[in-house]
């Protein structure tokens, strides 16, 4: 893990040094998340923002610039996405220095509202996050990277997923090859394949009575948009005690941006590509007992290997056409 190096933060100066740079009331520091991601929650002027803390041996310059090239162009086209707020040096990203150590710091602005929960959040909920997501890919699709922008692709991830697969079961590596081999059969075309989210989930979209915002742009990937849905509902439950959560979605989804019948078929192949990925990775990289966002571990894995060996099969959900 790379996230190591997060540890030796000190969070009794370098946050209060990178807030100011914001304008920020030291007395509303507030520690959020300090694992993958070290997050603080702030105000400047009573207004709630968020500060991201990385050091470039996690993200580069380079990746967290093109990212938030990326979160502006959505914002900027009215998708109901988190902002990024540049400093009084007119600046998105700043370095922190801590004696002989960097940080990159960049700061988004609060969105309203609470995290969604696939097991307790109602059937409205589920609708408003399709339409929100769907609105999302409709402004990434106008979206035109600068020179400088680097994004990585699915491609990349999956190349890197192999070298935890290949010391896995005869099951895990079957499971890759099949998968693998319905990647090929695929054809990308402006409308259904462009730069997606990457890490949509319950607890990056957050809503607010009325609409969901979407959250947390670390790891934009090029990907066919359809994976985006698959990764929002990769839930190691029964299907039978989301699927009417799920059709929600779609249905408030496609009441925006149109699915096709063989968006259903993707959805579940890009169920079991996101399953392989989280299974090998925190076999591989995640030591601690408790998963992210809580839960045993082990437990965890069970249950998405269960998702691996036995694919949720979505075909017989028709999608609802615009």
């Amino acid at each position: 893990m790379t996230d190591w190096v997060l540890k030796k933060l000190d969070h009794a100066t370098t946050p209060q040094k990178a807030i100011a740079l914001w304008g920020g009331d030291v007395s509303t520091l507030e520690l959020i998340n300090d694992g993958i991601n070290v997050v603080y929650r702030f105000e400047v002027n009573k207004e709630g923002c968020y500060l991201r803390i990385t050091h470039p041996s996690i993200r580069t310059m380079s990746e967290l610039s093109s990212a938030i090239d990326y979160q502006n162009h959505l914002f900027l086209q009215g998708a109901p996405v988190c902002h990024p707020l540049k400093s009084r040096y007119d600046s998105y990203l700043e370095e922190i220095q801590q004696n002989d150590m960097v940080f990159y710091v960049h700061v988004n602005n609060e969105v309203p509202g609470h995290t969604i929960d696939i097991k307790r959040d109602n059937i409205s909920i589920h609708k408003a996050w399709g339409r929100s997501l769907a609105e999302l890919h409709c402004a990434a699709i106008s979206y035109e990277p600068n020179e400088n922008c680097r994004f990585l692709s699915w491609q990349d991830l999956w190349k890197e997923m192999y070298a935890d697969v290949k010391q896995e079961s005869e099951i895990i590596r079957q499971a890759y090859t099949e998968t693998d081999d319905f990647l090929k059969t695929l054809i990308k075309n402006p409308n259904n394949f462009g730069l997606t989210h990457g890490d949509h989930r319950g607890a990056n979209a957050l809503y607010d009575n009325n609409r969901v915002h979407i959250i947390d742009f670390d790891e934009p990937v090029y990907h066919w948009f359809a994976a985006d849905i698959a990764c929002a509902f990769l839930c190691p439950e029964p299907f039978s005690t989301w699927r009417d959560k799920f059709s929600a979605f779609l249905d408030g989804y496609s009441s925006v941006r149109q699915l096709l019948e063989a968006d259903m078929n993707n959805i579940s192949w890009f169920m079991r590509m996101k399953s392989l990925g989280l299974y090998t990775w925190t076999k591989n990289n995640w030591p601690h007992s408790q998963v992210p966002g809580g839960g045993n571990r082990d437990e965890w894995l069970d249950n998405i290997y269960r998702l691996i060996v036995e694919p949720i099969n979505l075909v017989g959900m028709p999608p609802v056409v615009l």
